[in-house]
C-alpha cells in the first residue's frame, strides 16, 4: 500500500491591477540553469526533492522549453512504497524566498499539465512577505493560488493573480509549486513550466468576503463554520502564508465545522475541494 506524502500549498487569490509588465527578476525564472554536479540535476536557484528520486526517475526535470532550451517538468512519483508529489520552492525550503520590491499584481508565464489521476491538479502558489526592521519578522502582505487540472499538451498561457492584505510594499517573494493536489496525488501527474514572471502592479487591496456564490463561512468563538450548496464537501486544509497546513480536515455533507481553537491569531488561507471535484480557496483571519 502506499502513503501519500502531501505537500501542501495554498492561497485565494484576486487582485485589482493595471496592465503592465514589471521587468525584475524571479531567480532562475525559464530554468535554464542546472546544477551538472548534482545527481538527478537541480535547477538553480530553486530547492526540490530530486534528492530522494529514484534513480532514473527524478521529479524535476530538465525538458525543452518554451522560448528558451530548457523548461522544468515535475512528476508525482511512487518512492520506495510513498507517493510523492514533485516540489519546487524559489530559494530554499526555508521559506525566506527571494527579494522583490513592488505590489506585482499577478505571477504568469507558461505551462504543460497531465493528470495521472482524474481530479489531479498542478499547484502554484505565491507569497508576498515584508521584513520588520526592528523585530526581523516577516510579515504575511498578499498571496496568489491556482490549481490547474485541465489537460495542457501543447505550452499555455497560465496567471495566478496577487491579493494584498494591506497597502505596504513587500521585500521578498516565495514561489511554491507541486506537481499534485495533496487530496488525489496522482501517481504520473506531470505539470511542466516556463517563462514565469511578475505581471502589473496591484492597486488595492482584495476584500472578496466569499469562496463562491454558493459557498459560505462564518466564524464562532475557536471555530470556522463553513456550508455549501455544491453536493457537500470532501477536503479542507487550513495553510499559512508558507503553506505549512495547521489543520486538514476530511468533511461530508453540506454543512462543517473547523476547530480552530489554539491556532495562532493571523492571516491563513482556507483551502476546500467539494464533492462535485470544485476547488476553492479563501483568505481568512483568526483573531
Amino acid at each position: 500500500m502506499t502513503t501519500p506524502l502531501l505537500l501542501r500549498s495554498g492561497a485565494w487569490a484576486l487582485a485589482l491591477c493595471i496592465p503592465a509588465i514589471v521587468h525584475a527578476q524571479i531567480p532562475n525564472s525559464g530554468f535554464e540553469q542546472w546544477d551538472p554536479s548534482t545527481t538527478p540535476m537541480v535547477p538553480l536557484g530553486w530547492a526540490t526533492l530530486n534528492a530522494v528520486s529514484a534513480p532514473g526517475e527524478p521529479m524535476n526535470e530538465r525538458v525543452p522549453g518554451h522560448s528558451g532550451a530548457y523548461a522544468m517538468r515535475m512528476t508525482t512519483r511512487q518512492v520506495a512504497g510513498t507517493v510523492m508529489a514533485a516540489a519546487a520552492v524559489s530559494g530554499s525550503f526555508n521559506g525566506e524566498g527571494f527579494p522583490w520590491s513592488t505590489r506585482a499584481a499577478s505571477l504568469v508565464g507558461k505551462l504543460k499539465f497531465h493528470a495521472g489521476e482524474e481530479g489531479d491538479a498542478g499547484i502554484i502558489t505565491v507569497s508576498m512577505m515584508r521584513r520588520d526592521p526592528i523585530t526581523g519578522v516577516r510579515a504575511f502582505l498578499g498571496s496568489g493560488y491556482l490549481a490547474w487540472s485541465e489537460e495542457a499538451t501543447a505550452w499555455t498561457d497560465f496567471t495566478v493573480p496577487i491579493t494584498y492584505v494591506n497597502e505596504e510594499v513587500p521585500d521578498s517573494a516565495v514561489i511554491i509549486i507541486s506537481s499534485s493536489d495533496a487530496a488525489i496525488m496522482g501517481v504520473g501527474t506531470q505539470l511542466t513550466l516556463d517563462d514565469l514572471q511578475f505581471q502589473g502592479v496591484a492597486t488595492g487591496i482584495g476584500r472578496d468576503e466569499h469562496l463562491h456564490p454558493n459557498m459560505r463561512v462564518s466564524q464562532r468563538v475557536g471555530a470556522l463554520v463553513l456550508s455549501t450548496e455544491l453536493g457537500g464537501f470532501r477536503t479542507i486544509d487550513l495553510l499559512d502564508a508558507t503553506g505549512r497546513s495547521f489543520v486538514r480536515q476530511q468533511a461530508e455533507g453540506t454543512t462543517v465545522t473547523i476547530d480552530t481553537s489554539g491556532i495562532p491569531t493571523g492571516v491563513y488561507v482556507l483551502s476546500v475541494r467539494t464533492a462535485d471535484g470544485s476547488a476553492w480557496s479563501q483568505r481568512v483571519l483568526l483573531p
